[in-house]
C-alpha cells in the first residue's frame, strides 16, 4: 500500500521556484547592535512534510528556499511545494508546518533601522540598506552620510521642501515601536489590531502568543514588518476542538469528513478527491 498525492498536487510539485536575486550591500558577516528581529532559515534541500492522521507522513517535496517567519504568507503563495501543501491540507496546516521547519533550522536575525532583510543561501540573516541609506562597516548600521539629509524617511541629497527632517525625528517612529514592545510584560508580544490598522494612532495590544487561540505562535495582524506571524487555530479547516500550547495549535477533534493529523497540528480531509490510497 502506498500513498499518492492527487494529479493537481503533482502538477504543483513539478513547478520550480525562482530564487530572488542578490541585492547590493548585503551584510554577510557578524552582527552588532540591532533594532528589529526575525527568525530565518536556509531551507535548501529540506523536506516540507504533512502528517495526515490516516497513513504515513507525506513528504510533499523539497522546499528549496530561504524563508523567515515574517515571509511565510508570501512563501505559501509563491513557492511551488508550499502551494501544493496548501492545496492538500489548507493554509493553517501549511503555515504550522513551515513555521516548525523554520524554527527547527533557523536563527534569530537582528537588523538595524532602514535595513531590508535578504534571506539567501549565503546567509539567512543577510540584509541590505534601503531608503537611500548606506551600510556603515564600522557600526553595522544603515546610515545617511553627510551631506545628504533624511527627508520623509528617505536619505537623499535634498528635500523638495528644502527643509530636512532631523535624524533624531526620523527615528521617532521606530523608537515608539520599541517602547511599545518594552511595555508588554515578559512572555507577551506586541501585535496590531486588525480593524484599526492604518489609522494614525496605530493601535496595538500585548498577546501571549504561546497560548492565545486566535494568535497562536505570533501576531495575526503584524505590529511591524518583523512581527512573528501566528495562526488562528479556530480557522483550521475541519477543526472542532483545538487549543494553543507553547505557540502551536493542538487539535483534539475534527468535524465529519476530517481526521486529526498525526502531529495534531491540523485536520486532514478523509475525502478520496484529496488523497488516494491504493
Amino acid at each position: 500500500m502506498h500513498l499518492d498525492l492527487t494529479i493537481s498536487t503533482l502538477a504543483f510539485l513539478a513547478l520550480g521556484s525562482t530564487p530572488a536575486g542578490a541585492q547590493s550591500r548585503t551584510r554577510l558577516s557578524g552582527l552588532h547592535r540591532r533594532d528589529t528581529s526575525d527568525v530565518c532559515a536556509n531551507l535548501i534541500e529540506l523536506p516540507l512534510q504533512w502528517h495526515p492522521s490516516s497513513g504515513a507522513t507525506v513528504m510533499v517535496g523539497l522546499i528549496d528556499t530561504c524563508a523567515c517567519l515574517s515571509t511565510i504568507p508570501n512563501v505559501l503563495q509563491t513557492n511551488a511545494v508550499a502551494k501544493a501543501l496548501v492545496s492538500v491540507a489548507g493554509t493553517a496546516v501549511a503555515t504550522a508546518s513551515l513555521t516548525s521547519l523554520i524554527n527547527a533550522h533557523g536563527s534569530v536575525c537582528t537588523y538595524p533601522d532602514n535595513a531590508v532583510p535578504v534571506c539567501s543561501g549565503l546567509n539567512a540573516c543577510g540584509y541590505s540598506c534601503g531608503n537611500g541609506f548606506g551600510f556603515d562597516s564600522a557600526s553595522g548600521d544603515c546610515v545617511c552620510p553627510d551631506p545628504d539629509s533624511i527627508c520623509n524617511g528617505q536619505c537623499q541629497s535634498s528635500c523638495p521642501s528644502s527643509v530636512a527632517i532631523p535624524r533624531r525625528r526620523a527615528a521617532a517612529a521606530y523608537n515608539r515601536a520599541s517602547e511599545r514592545r518594552r511595555m508588554c510584560q515578559r512572555g507577551y508580544t506586541a501585535c496590531g489590531i486588525t480593524e484599526q490598522r492604518g489609522r494614525a494612532t496605530e493601535p496595538w495590544e500585548c498577546i501571549d502568543v504561546k497560548a492565545d487561540l486566535e494568535s497562536c505562535g505570533g501576531c495575526m495582524t503584524p505590529f511591524d514588518a518583523f512581527s512573528p506571524i501566528g495562526v488562528d487555530c479556530t480557522a483550521i479547516r475541519g477543526v472542532a476542538d483545538v487549543s494553543c500550547r507553547h505557540g502551536r495549535c493542538l487539535v483534539r477533534r475534527c468535524t465529519s469528513g476530517y481526521a486529526v493529523t498525526s502531529d495534531r497540528s491540523g485536520c486532514g480531509s478523509t475525502r478520496a478527491n484529496l488523497v488516494q490510497h491504493y
